[in-house]
């Protein structure tokens, strides 16, 4: 009797192990919470941006969190394939790339158009960035106005 509920007691360590270690490996990186924002450039919505959240006490492995501006200038952070960010403090970097103009030549060298950030890479740096955010455990909202 005493040989049989030791044996029940260790397979009921084991089958909480077991679970501590599923849920464990069922985790996929840190929590990330939900962010939006709008971007604006001199008060008005700016489309068709790229807005990327560069965590500052983050290294080479971690994933920024970044957005597409709607035509209303705002926008949802996703990192990689989830939506949000990790708490943290971010360095913002905002690229606008719009069509080159050059004068058409006699061969090209694909069928894709040219293209130019807007900003001249004022704001492509996440090293240089003058902007900012903190994002805070839960929902968290943003508006950014460029100058």
């Amino acid at each position: 009797m005493q040989l049989r509920s030791s044996l029940l007691g260790c397979s009921c360590r084991w089958v909480v192990v077991s679970l501590a270690l599923c849920c464990l490996s069922c985790s996929h990186g840190p929590k990330l919470n939900p962010v939006k924002g709008t971007l604006l450039y001199h008060d008005k919505p700016l489309a068709d941006a790229t807005v990327t959240f560069h965590l500052e006490d983050g290294d080479v492995n971690t994933l920024p969190a970044t957005a597409f501006t709607d035509q209303d200038g705002s926008f949802e952070l996703m990192t990689g394939d989830k939506e949000g960010a990790q708490a943290g403090n971010y360095k913002v970097t905002v690229v606008c790339e719009e069509p080159a103009k050059f004068a058409p030549k006699k061969f090209s060298m694909g069928d894709k158009p040219e293209v130019k950030d807007r900003f001249k890479g004022a704001y492509a740096n996440a090293a240089r960035s003058q902007i900012t955010e903190v994002v805070e455990n839960g929902p968290n909202e943003f508006t950014i106005n460029l100058k």
